[in-house]
């Protein structure tokens, strides 16, 4: 897919930013508030590519960075990489999605919320990121936000490779959902489960 903004044309990250289309986020460090808990930067149409340049996000442990939540619709053909969140509660969220490729991303530094939160969703790829000193790192959920496998059966076809999990105080992988693909992941000192999952 052909980026539509070069590395001297580039957007700022910042609060209730709508992607429409793909983007590449300008490079530094950027101190941003999610002020309404809906989402600093919302997907509203499918085929969206997220690529950061060296940007690093930070926020206050509240609200939610990257989120998709199309309601009635159903988005499709979704791409974050090479983007470094700190200090963030969820760094993404998708709701009502396919297609989704979360790639070479990093999360880091205590938060109380999951870094990346799945519901609804089918035919996912959390490839060669890495998620240090959190409660949470994954967790792919039913539609009221519970990990029940019967009524998370609406997630399906997920794979999860080549991913760092670091200091995960609860769950590295909370998954609930059909046909799961997980392999060649490091998972590094966690209190308490690394994977919980209905089936793998």
């Amino acid at each position: 897919d052909t980026l539509p903004l070069s590395n001297n044309r580039c957007l700022v990250p910042a609060d209730g930013q709508q992607k429409e289309e793909s983007v590449i986020l300008c490079y530094g460090t950027y101190n941003v508030l999610d002020r309404v808990g809906d989402g600093l930067m919302n997907i509203t149409n499918s085929s969206v590519i997220i690529e950061c340049n060296g940007t690093i996000i930070t926020s206050d442990d509240t609200g939610i960075i990257i989120n998709t939540n199309p309601k009635n619709d159903r988005l499709t053909n979704i791409t974050v990489k090479h983007c470094s969140f700190e200090d963030v509660n969820i760094s993404m969220q998708f709701i009502n999605t396919s297609e989704i490729y979360i790639i070479n991303n990093s999360i880091n530094k205590w938060a109380e919320g999951s870094a990346l939160l799945f519901r609804d969703v089918n035919n996912i790829y959390l490839i060669n990121n890495s998620i240090s000193n959190r409660t949470k790192a994954i967790v792919i959920s039913d539609s009221d936000g519970n990990s029940n496998p019967i009524t998370g059966l609406n997630n399906k076809n997920i794979t999860i490779t080549g991913n760092l999990f670091l200091n995960i105080t609860n769950n590295a992988m909370l998954l609930a959902g059909d046909n799961f693909t997980v392999y060649n992941n490091t998972i590094v000192s966690y209190t308490s489960s690394s994977i919980t999952t209905p089936a793998i």
